[in-house]
């Protein structure tokens, strides 16, 4: 007979409590924001409730929205940084998990990483993080920026935090790497140095070289009179008719698409300049022209996130579609199968699948070892002949 599921119970607790007047009850804490008998008051009740962890929301900013006369009938907005609170409770509650929340926009891997793996130690591994990249436009002024990060930009710091920040190894307890990642201007490529420290005292150096091509509009737009956006793409609306020109048309990695399956969110989203647009925007695209001439409206261009699918080597991946989350080899086959579903014609689809197929039977041949070995020396060859 399996375990029956326990609910998890976390108390999300705000200084005051969580109406912007609770602080007038009669019973409320209304110093607990800097008070900390008060916020240990708290921890400890919630630990006696058998609440499993305490949850603390911050900003490192003052929010600039509302009036001032509005802020000042709040009582959120003086309270403790979390981790040094959270670390002192830690010495009066036994089992509360403590979970903090701490803005990748505006902190260094290695510094939060210090920060939650002290917390972790003092707190016995009850530490918890709350990754935010910051909604209020205020945290900038506070770190010296002129202006509030792009969403994009902010999403994507979050994701290099996530995926690869400074961490102590487990693979080996006597193994630390600390990372100083070096991002350059324009994305195009970015650097991963890494030391590693054994108990003997012994370092390791080590460069790793993460390169992406990249996709960027062809020069010659900038020659025309068309409306451009900031990388240099042809603006159009949803049914790709370029801005302004009903009987102009544009789709592809030169087109700034609108993307429908995020506008809720980012109402400037646009199409990444990827295959997996293109070939489905010129098949609306086709249909849309032919609408038009017959005189029909053009639909909108809308293909939504479904999921993401890597290999990971020889007959190993990750796959997330759908919400169904694989890995290993099933992973790794449902890589392969999406990159034949994409490829144009019935032909084409079978040859790939039998050079796959072989392939996977057959091994490596032999004669293509070399061109492993050393890639570039067949570009070599031609340039110099």
């Amino acid at each position: 007979m399996t375990a029956p599921r326990m609910m998890k119970l976390g108390a999300f607790v705000h200084e005051t409590g969580q109406h912007v007047a609770a602080w007038r009850h009669p019973d409320a804490f209304v110093n607990s924001g800097t008070s900390f008998a008060e916020a240990a008051t708290v921890a400890r009740t919630a630990e006696r409730g058998k609440f499993d962890l305490l949850f603390l929301a911050d900003s490192a900013a003052v929010s600039v929205y509302g009036s001032t006369e509005s802020r000042g009938r709040m009582g959120k907005l003086v309270k403790f940084e979390p981790m040094t609170l959270l670390s002192a409770l830690a010495a009066v509650t036994s089992h509360l998990g403590l979970v903090a929340t701490s803005t990748t926009t505006y902190a260094e891997p290695y510094t939060l990483a210090r920060q939650f793996a002290s917390l972790d130690q003092i707190s016995g591994g009850r530490s918890g993080w709350n990754l935010v990249t910051s909604n209020n436009e205020a945290e900038a002024f506070n770190h010296g920026r002129d202006q509030h990060a792009a969403h994009a930009d902010r999403y994507d710091r979050a994701a290099e935090f996530a995926e690869g920040k400074p961490m102590v190894l487990k693979r080996h307890p006597g193994i630390k790497a600390f990372c100083d990642r070096d991002r350059s201007p324009d994305r195009s490529r970015q650097s991963q140095k890494t030391r590693s420290v054994l108990d003997d005292g012994t370092e390791y150096d080590g460069d790793t070289i993460i390169w992406t091509a990249g996709v960027k509009a062809n020069p010659v737009l900038a020659e025309t009179d068309l409306p451009l956006d900031q990388r240099g793409r042809v603006i159009c609306t949803a049914t790709m008719q370029v801005q302004g020109l009903d009987n102009v048309w544009s789709a592809g990695d030169n087109a700034a698409v609108p993307d429908l399956s995020k506008t809720d969110v980012d109402p400037a989203a646009t199409c990444s300049p990827s295959a997996q647009h293109a070939v489905r925007q010129a098949v609306q695209l086709a249909k849309n022209i032919v609408s038009v001439l017959r005189g029909r409206k053009p639909k909108p261009y809308l293909h939504k996130y479904v999921g993401s699918v890597a290999s990971l080597g020889l007959y190993k991946g990750v796959a997330d579609v759908y919400g169904v989350k694989a890995k290993g080899f099933i992973a790794w086959g449902m890589h392969r199968a999406y990159h034949v579903s994409r490829m144009p014609t019935f032909n084409r689809k079978v040859r790939v699948a039998f050079d796959w197929l072989g392939s996977w039977v057959l091994k490596r041949e032999v004669v293509s070892l070399g061109q492993i070995n050393d890639p570039r020396a067949e570009f070599d060859r031609v340039t110099k002949s």
